[in-house]
């Protein structure tokens, strides 16, 4: 019976002199074998606390070398990090290349890993190095960082992630007790006075960044700084050229994942443009939040064990994928996408993302009140436009609960007093129907202000009037037509495409759509202040007038890919 050996921090070295430091768990004996390669920023003893990662011995006593990195400026590895991805096309092919090279790899290398350590595969694939054969990079996006959206705004979240890099670096590189307690008893500090903190003006200059002996909280600056700057985007390697990666790829998501839109998007752009054997690339989509427990459960709803990632044998489907382009085991053959609908709970395979669905218009009309708004078929006529004001100091909560405690499936009843909320419902569904592909709000739209932002929410709303939040999206409108921004004539009505995301969902008989349209949704998105100035410099808030149209020249509408069997 073969043991298992562990080799711990040989420090790889990059091209530019910093060692990096990994420990391999493999077969104890002499022979070589392919490699699986991990690199994280969260420490690499610790990788295989949940489920996805857990059978790593398995993986190893099955004639694997299963290497994990600490990432530039993490753990035990030197340098600096930055967030940004900008040090890890380099560093991804370096360690590649590195550890093909060892006596005990056969020179093929693969890849795998969640989240930042699913965008590292992204990043070292690139540039396409000789000995790379595969990744399964699950739950991230290669086109931008996932506290940014498409629509360049910014989530305050990012900073408290560095929080948490600084206590696991100090930690492993073993600062003196009395550093580690002033540093930590700093940042709790800002922790407990938080919703102080991200409402601060400017953004760039916001205390919790500035924690003296703790130069990686200058990542976030950075960020801040370079969010609209192209020179900062091309110096952090976003995005990713997908377009020309050569190997085969398995992604995975869940519908309650926030990568999820990045995961299908790594995937589309490379079943679109890629070549033969990137075509060969997978997805799989199930119920799934982000992490790698892949628990059935989410915010209470319980989709069945069956339908968790042990359900549906992810590992398997892991170690499946590695033997065939590692070890050129061709046993399984599993659909290139496969994806659960929510509300049927089935699951399904199409050959691509999305499968072909029919795209039904649903038209926005005004109401006697703010909240009575309605969604039909019917094109608008001569009806006459809404409007609310969005005050930046006093944005609208990303974060709430409903009276049933739930945050994420939270029913934005609670929300709709708001001055500055809009809401709409459409006309009961006759029959069952299933909405698999992207959503998205065509929205006609003025501002009194030359930037500001349309927030949407789109919800199941049940015979008894109870509705539960399924997709939503913004828009920052200087960016309405990609990274240059341009700013807004007030007064001027402009078509807003907003994308909602992704999803597969049935909507039961008797059930409706809710669709919530507001400015803000906070902290999850930082403020707009509607004055034009770049994202963080402003510290003078403007208040900015709203009007939605929905008329014979403007037609307002959500856009459903219905699915038919």
């Amino acid at each position: 019976m073969k043991q298992l050996k562990l080799m711990e921090n040989l420090m790889a070295p990059m091209r530019d002199g910093v060692r990096l430091a990994c420990n391999v768990w493999r077969p104890d004996d002499d022979a070589a074998y392919p490699a699986i390669l991990m690199r994280t920023p969260y420490l690499k003893e610790g990788f295989a606390c949940d489920y996805m990662y857990g059978n790593y011995r398995e993986l190893a006593l099955s004639g694997y070398n299963i290497v994990v990195q600490d990432v530039r400026g993490t753990g035990k590895s030197e340098g600096v990090l930055l967030s940004s991805g900008g040090n890890e096309v380099n560093d991804g092919y370096d360690t590649i290349e590195w550890v093909a090279a060892q006596d005990w790899c056969d020179g093929n290398v693969g890849m795998y890993g969640l989240s930042y350590f699913g965008f590292t595969q992204m990043a070292a694939a690139n540039d396409n190095p000789p000995h790379l054969r595969t990744t399964c990079p699950f739950q991230n996006s290669a086109l931008h960082p996932l506290s940014v959206t498409k629509s360049m705004t910014l989530g305050c979240y990012h900073l408290r992630w560095l929080y948490d890099r600084v206590r696991e670096r100090m930690k492993a590189n073993n600062v003196p007790e009395e550093e580690q307690k002033r540093i930590s008893d700093q940042m709790e500090a800002f922790v407990a006075d938080w919703p102080a903190q991200v409402m601060h003006l400017p953004l760039r200059e916001i205390p919790a960044a500035y924690i003296p002996g703790v130069p990686l909280l200058q990542d976030f600056i950075d960020l801040v700084d370079g969010v609209e700057d192209d020179a900062y985007w091309k110096e952090a390697r976003r995005p990713i050229d997908l377009e020309h990666v050569r190997i085969p790829m398995f992604h995975l998501t869940g519908w309650f994942d926030a990568a999820c839109g990045g995961t299908i998007d790594n995937y589309t752009v490379m079943h679109k443009n890629g070549e033969e054997l990137t075509k060969q690339s997978r997805l799989v989509i199930g119920p799934w939040g982000h992490g790698g427990a892949l628990s059935a459960v989410t915010d209470g709803v319980d989709f069945g064990q069956e339908n968790s990632g042990e359900g549906q044998h992810v590992r398997e489907m892991m170690k499946s994928w590695f033997d065939r382009w590692l070890k050129g085991k061709t046993d399984e053959d599993y659909p290139l996408v496969y994806y659960y609908v929510m509300g049927k709970n089935v699951w399904r395979s199409c050959e691509e993302w999305p499968p072909a669905a029919e795209y039904r218009k649903l038209y926005l009309h005004g109401g006697e009140g703010k909240n009575d708004g309605s969604l039909d078929a019917n094109a608008p006529g001569d009806e006459a436009a809404q409007r609310y004001v969005y005050d930046p100091d006093n944005p609208q909560p990303s974060g709430f609960q409903d009276a049933q405690g739930h945050t994420y499936f939270a029913d934005p009843a609670v929300l709709e007093d708001r001055e500055d909320v809009l809401v709409y419902r459409s006309t009961p569904f006759e029959e069952e129907t299933e909405v698999t592909g992207c959503v998205k709000l065509v929205l006609y739209a003025s501002t009194t202000a030359v930037d500001t932002d349309f927030f949407c929410r789109m919800s199941d709303m049940d015979e008894n009037g109870a509705s539960r939040q399924i997709l939503k999206g913004i828009v920052r409108a200087k960016f309405r037509n990609g990274r240059t921004p341009e700013l807004l004539v007030p007064g001027q009505v402009y078509a807003l495409e907003i994308e909602l995301g992704n999803t597969s969902y049935t909507f039961r008989p008797g059930h409706r759509v809710r669709l919530d349209i507001s400015s803000s949704s906070f902290p999850e998105h930082n403020r707009n202040l509607n004055t034009g100035e770049r994202v963080g410099v402003g510290a003078h808030p403007v208040k900015a007038e709203q009007t939605i149209y929905h008329d014979s020249l403007h037609q307002s509408h959500l856009l459903l890919p219905v699915y038919h069997d």
